[in-house]
C-alpha cells in the first residue's frame, strides 16, 4: 500500500483500481521492455487482471510476480525505499 516504503528498483506506482491504463503504461514505458506486476500482498487479483490487460494492450515481455513485494523482499531480491 505504501509505495514509498519499498518497492522494486526502477518502479512505478500504477494503482490497479484508479490508475492502470494502456495511456498510462505507454507514459513510462514501451511495449517492448520488459514489464514486471507486482503487489504488496499475497492476494492480489487486482494485480494479476492488469498482467492480462497488459497483453491484452500488447505488451510481449512481461513478468508478473506472484505474492507480491513481501515474497520479492525474502527472496532477498533489492528494495529501493524513499524514506530515510
Amino acid at each position: 500500500e505504501d509505495f514509498n516504503a519499498g518497492h522494486i528498483p526502477g518502479a512505478f506506482h500504477l494503482s490497479v483500481k484508479s490508475d492502470f491504463s494502456e495511456q498510462n503504461l505507454l507514459a513510462i514505458t514501451t511495449k517492448d521492455q520488459p514489464l514486471v506486476i507486482y503487489c504488496n500482498g499475497i492476494a492480489c487479483l487486482g494485480s494479476s487482471a492488469a498482467a492480462k490487460k497488459a497483453v491484452e494492450w500488447g505488451w510481449n515481455n512481461i513478468f508478473y510476480y506472484r505474492e507480491g513485494l513481501p515474497a520479492w523482499r525474502q527472496k532477498g531480491y533489492p528494495i529501493y525505499t524513499t524514506r530515510p
